[in-house]
């Protein structure tokens, strides 16, 4: 029997997933740049007025101002800053969003891990993943990760290590999702797409009733205008984690972002892209890096074990595997990509 995961918040990486299929219907849409280092879309059928969006993007704006890891004056810089040195203390959602990313660092035995920062800094120059860090680097920063090390008390947070960072990259976009999912659900907008950079939320249905049909980026450089393979959801976030959306190359090898904690270094699972399906974006985006870093066998594992969790793995060799729930509901959109048959699982 699957277990349910109850986090902190009661709802619910780059351009990882493609609307299709949207008929005659016409979509009204904002887009702003710059917020959570990406671009988000927020689309609606129903009739929204410029006040609601703007709320909208007030309150991701305030999400990111507040829980970036890259600006140096943010809380959860705040708290990086004085690791080693005294508890901070933060505001109430943050206080939460950390202590459900080391929920599911606990799940995932470490390979999502929000104490991950001290080495992904390394590997960053100006925000952004660039650059290759020396072995000695790496090997000096990964002894301070550990999920385990975070002292919570009295809305205070602690890292008690000179030198620890968090990192939220890998669970904020998907909570800030959320948060703004609530923000137009309160304004009684209850059909609605969500587009943070990849990290979809797909509310209600379409204005027909019909689901909202989403496909899946080929996790090929230079390919992310293609799907791979399409499914019909509903009042459910799709969430893409891979190897092929922010990556460099040095000395002819490629580095991809998503690092894996207990290495310091890119992830080396056999996994393409990995898309998790669930009605809470903020776990959906935990989930999908988690599981890339376990790979195929371990990461549909995870998976199968948590109510209302689906996904989509895409091995190195071209194969389409999906959990149990999906099963009949994915249509393989490129011939270059096979969907692997029942019986191999």
């Amino acid at each position: 029997m699957k277990k349910t995961l109850y986090g902190v918040f009661p709802l619910c990486a780059a351009a990882a997933l493609l609307l299709t299929g949207c008929g005659q219907e016409t979509l009204s849409s904002e887009t702003r740049a710059n917020l959570l280092g990406t671009v988000i879309t927020v689309s609606t059928y129903e009739t929204i007025s410029a006040e609601d969006y703007r709320a909208v993007f007030d309150v991701v704006a305030d999400i990111d101002k507040r829980m970036s890891a890259n600006s140096t004056d943010s809380e959860l810089a705040a708290v990086n800053a004085s690791s080693g040195i005294a508890p901070i203390a933060v505001s109430d959602d943050l206080y939460g969003l950390i202590q459900e990313a080391c929920d599911f660092a606990a799940y995932s035995g470490g390979a999502f891990d929000p104490t991950v920062g001290a080495v992904l800094a390394l590997w960053k120059q100006d925000g952004e993943f660039a650059v290759r860090p020396t072995d000695a680097e790496i090997e000096e920063k990964r002894a301070l990760v550990n999920y385990r090390n975070v002292i919570f008390e009295d809305g205070t947070i602690f890292l008690p290590k000179a030198g620890m960072r968090l990192d939220l990259g890998g669970i904020a976009k998907g909570y800030a999702c959320d948060q703004a999912l609530a923000c137009l659900q309160e304004r009684g907008i209850t059909s609605a797409l969500l587009d943070f950079g990849g990290n979809i939320y797909a509310a209600g249905t379409r204005p027909n009733g019909d689901p909202w049909r989403i496909g899946v980026t080929v996790p090929l450089a230079g390919e992310s205008g293609q799907s791979v393979c399409a499914l019909n959801v509903r009042d459910c976030s799709v969430v893409t984690s891979g190897g092929y959306q922010r990556y460099f190359t040095e000395d002819d090898t490629t580095y991809h972002h998503i690092i894996d904690p207990q290495t310091g270094y890119p992830a080396e699972s056999g996994l393409l892209s990995v898309t998790i399906l669930n009605q809470s974006s903020t776990q959906a985006d935990a989930l999908s890096t988690a599981c890339f870093v376990l790979g195929l066998e371990d990461g549909m594992q995870l998976l199968e074990s948590i109510e209302g969790s689906e996904g989509i793995f895409i091995t190195a060799d071209y194969t389409i595997y999906a959990t149990s729930g999906l099963t009949g509901a994915l249509t393989v959109t490129d011939d270059r990509f096979t969907l692997a048959d029942e019986s191999t699982k």
